[in-house]
C-alpha cells in the first residue's frame, strides 16, 4: 500500500506547529499556498493572540496589508520577542475588553440563565407568539421567524434611544439575545 498524499490544509498545518511565529507570508511561501487560504486557515484554527503572548513573551506587530479580491483587507502579523526589546514589554498593556464581548456576554447571561429561568424554554414561547400572531395578522408566522422580528424590534428602540441622546445598549444586547435564540431555532427540530 502507498504512502497518502498529504493535503494542502495538512502541509499548511503541519509547517505552522513547526514554526509557530512564523507569518502568514511566511507559511505561504514556505508551503506554496495563497496568502488568503493561510490566513483563512490560521483564523479558523489559530491558537488566541494572548495566549501565543504569554506563552511565547513575544507581540505581534503588523508587517504587511493587503487587499483580498473581494476587495477585504488583510494584515499579516510578525511575532517581536519581547524578552529582546524590554522596552516594548514596558510600553505593552492588555487591550481593554471591547464593547462587542461584553455586549455579547450579557446577552448569553440573559438568554442561558436569567430570562430562561424566568420564562420558561424559549421554543414554547415561540410556538406560541407565532400562533398569536398568525391569527392576529393572517400571515403565516413561523416560530423560528418571532426572535427575528423581537430583534428587529430592539434595534427599533435603539434608533429611538440615540434620537433622544441616550445609550442604546440595552437594546443592543436584547437584539443579540434574541438573533442567538433565532439561530438556535433556525436547528431546532420539534419533537413528535
Amino acid at each position: 500500500m502507498g504512502r497518502r498524499k498529504i493535503t494542502k490544509k495538512e502541509k499548511i498545518v503541519r509547517y505552522m506547529l513547526k514554526h509557530r511565529t512564523a507569518s502568514v507570508k511566511q507559511v505561504a511561501e514556505a508551503t506554496g499556498a495563497s496568502t488568503k487560504y493561510v490566513y483563512n486557515l490560521r483564523s479558523q484554527s489559530g491558537t488566541p493572540k494572548e495566549v501565543i503572548q504569554r506563552e511565547l513573551n513575544v507581540q505581534p506587530v503588523v508587517t504587511e496589508t493587503f487587499k483580498g479580491l473581494s476587495g477585504a483587507t488583510y494584515e499579516t502579523f510578525e511575532l517581536r520577542d519581547l524578552s529582546e526589546q524590554p522596552e516594548l514589554e514596558e510600553s505593552y498593556e492588555e487591550p481593554e475588553e471591547r464593547v462587542r464581548s461584553t455586549v455579547l456576554q450579557e446577552a448569553e447571561e440573559l438568554v442561558s440563565c436569567d430570562r430562561e429561568e424566568e420564562h420558561g424554554e424559549f421554543w414554547k414561547n415561540a410556538y406560541l407568539t407565532s400562533k398569536l400572531w398568525q391569527g392576529y395578522t393572517g400571515w403565516d408566522v413561523q416560530p423560528e421567524q418571532v426572535p427575528v422580528m423581537l430583534a428587529l424590534l430592539k434595534i427599533a428602540r435603539s434608533v429611538g434611544a440615540r434620537q433622544q441622546d441616550s445609550s442604546g445598549r440595552d437594546n443592543f444586547v436584547d437584539a443579540c439575545g434574541y438573533l442567538a435564540l433565532a439561530a438556535e431555532l433556525d436547528v431546532w427540530e420539534p419533537e413528535e
